[in-house]
């Protein structure tokens, strides 16, 4: 029997060590840590916060993964390598609930030596890119979505971010297009989205986008439409095949989704088949390509 339960405390920390995803979430703003999880916290792999909870994140010391749904201020402010020393990836949704004056703060932190080791980084869709100060070189940075990007910004990102796997991020109206985008090797996805309102697609635009990655391998749009329009826009629309034919040569996958606005068209399914006839007329043979009409 001694021998059974020789060293367990030992053998229990070993055994909880060897876990690579323990998570725990915490919904309620009344829930407090008992005892029972004060002695499990320091094993913690993955923290969702759901809710406008205050938390010491010190007592978190290894969090790879860190989501927070309803942030605040507060939580905002601990996001540094002094405190979260093993953060690999960081989701941050309902930005828009922040203080306009807080949202820079939160990119200048993404882009500096406070998560050096972020490897990806979700920041809710409804906010727009804002920075206070320079932001340095992220190397470690892999995957990044984001809300509105101009084509600075775009450019700003690409020479911070040398490893920078994938990109997603929603394109914003431009009143000027820089001159001097300097190619990055290494992206393979990116997904482009314009907004509801259907502004910003431009495709003189999109080529400025596309022409600065010439190794993507996966290329997604997203694009919002209104249904008045789609005669006019759409139907001799490309589909930007030219630009991926001059400019994306090992593209494997091409996906476009289509939302239609405001639908009222009576003769809607002829309009709906005229879309996928252009779209297969205009498809790049040499990758695969898929056609989502969505209203």
């Amino acid at each position: 029997l001694y021998r059974s339960f020789f060293n367990i405390n030992t053998r229990l920390n070993n055994l909880l060590l060897s876990l690579k995803h323990l998570s725990l979430t915490i919904s309620n703003s009344n829930q407090t840590l008992n005892e029972y999880d004060k002695i499990l916290i320091s094993y913690i792999n993955k923290l969702i916060i759901q809710n406008k909870i205050d938390i010491d994140f010190t007592c978190f010391t290894h969090i790879h993964s860190l989501i927070l749904v309803h942030p605040t201020f507060e939580q905002i402010k601990q996001l540094n390598k002094n405190i979260l020393t093993c953060l690999k990836y960081l989701a941050i949704r309902n930005m828009y609930l922040l203080s306009s004056n807080d949202l820079p703060a939160i990119f200048d932190k993404i882009f500096s030596n406070d998560l050096s080791h972020l490897q990806y980084c979700y920041l809710s869709n409804m906010t727009t890119i804002r920075r206070t100060r320079e932001w340095i070189q992220m190397t470690s940075l892999r995957f990044l979505e984001v809300g509105h990007i101009n084509l600075f910004d775009y450019k700003y990102i690409l020479s911070l971010c040398p490893n920078l796997y994938s990109f997603k991020f929603i394109i914003s109206t431009e009143t000027e297009i820089p001159s001097d985008i300097k190619s990055h090797l290494n992206i393979k996805r990116l997904t482009l989205k314009n907004d509801f309102f259907a502004h910003s697609w431009n495709d003189h635009v999109i080529k400025s986008y596309l022409s600065c990655v010439p190794n993507l391998e996966q290329l997604c749009m997203y694009r919002h439409i209104f249904s008045s329009t789609v005669k006019n826009c759409l139907l001799n629309y490309d589909w930007c095949a030219s630009l991926i034919s001059s400019y994306l040569p090992s593209l494997h996958r091409f996906s476009f989704y289509l939302h239609l606005i405001e639908l009222n068209y009576v003769d809607i399914d002829n309009i709906l088949f005229q879309l996928v006839e252009n779209f297969r007329s205009h498809r790049n043979t040499k990758c695969q390509s898929c056609f989502v009409i969505q209203y």
